[in-house]
């Protein structure tokens, strides 16, 4: 998988300049992306776990 070590999800917001809901929209979206990111890393893996099981 990726080696730069990037894969904790965060992101680096000034929360001070923000409203409350800015900040709540921005986690939210941050959120998502880190869901989506790790599904698709499930799927590269059971795909491969597939491709080694069907041989």
């Amino acid at each position: 998988m990726g080696g730069n070590g990037a894969n904790t999800c965060q992101l680096v917001v000034p929360s001070a300049t923000l409203s409350p809901e800015a900040v709540t929209l921005r986690r939210r979206i941050a959120l998502l992306a880190c869901v989506a990111h790790r599904a698709e890393q499930v799927c590269q893996v059971s795909s491969l776990w597939v491709t080694y099981s069907e041989r």
